[in-house]
């Protein structure tokens, strides 16, 4: 007999039932793990049936999930520029291209740059080849590539090439000389 209660679950069968009532009579660890058994083996058998039953109804997947339900979309506000709303694809490409470059062809007074002293313009010395090979060899090969995606396993790998630390060197010269 099944007993429905507050509790039930729908995969709960006469076998959970007795394998319950055994546990309580005994207080067994064994019945206890029986009992756990006879649960897994309903649960896998009562929703086996369910994915069966969906499948050969040819209902969508989503129906194995009672809780996925629709959701009500939100109602998006109508976008507004100078007083007009704006619901069609252009007209509000237009509004948020114009609110945007608004400022595009006014000039601007920049004499309050004028005030910011100046301050003196740092030298950079260039690499050295010794300088970047001890430098690269100090780094771990573990560590997280950067933005550009070279680990220091990477650049160990380029600085072994003569040709290629070289053409590294000027690089990254270059782009000190230029002020990158």
């Amino acid at each position: 007999m099944v007993n429905i209660t507050r509790y039930f679950k729908a995969w709960w069968n006469e076998d959970c039932h007795h394998s319950l009532d055994k546990y309580h009579q005994t207080r067994s660890l064994e019945n206890w793990k029986d009992f756990k058994s006879t649960v897994k083996k309903s649960k896998c058998f009562f929703f086996d049936n369910k994915i069966e039953e969906i499948t050969n109804k040819r209902c969508s997947s989503w129906k194995l999930m009672n809780w996925v339900k629709k959701h009500k979309l939100f109602v998006p506000e109508a976008i507004q520029y100078k007083g007009c709303l704006y619901i069609k694809l252009e007209n509000l490409w237009n509004a948020l291209y114009n609110s945007f470059n608004s400022a595009q062809a006014r000039e601007v007074d920049l004499c309050f740059l004028d005030k910011i002293p100046n301050k003196t313009t740092t030298v950079w010395n260039s690499f050295s080849k010794k300088e970047l090979i001890d430098m690269i060899k100090k780094c771990n090969n573990s560590s997280a590539p950067g933005l550009n995606k070279l680990t220091w396993s990477h650049l160990k790998s380029i600085i072994r090439s003569e040709d290629c630390i070289c053409k590294f060197i000027n690089i990254t010269n270059t782009y000190i000389n230029l002020g990158h």
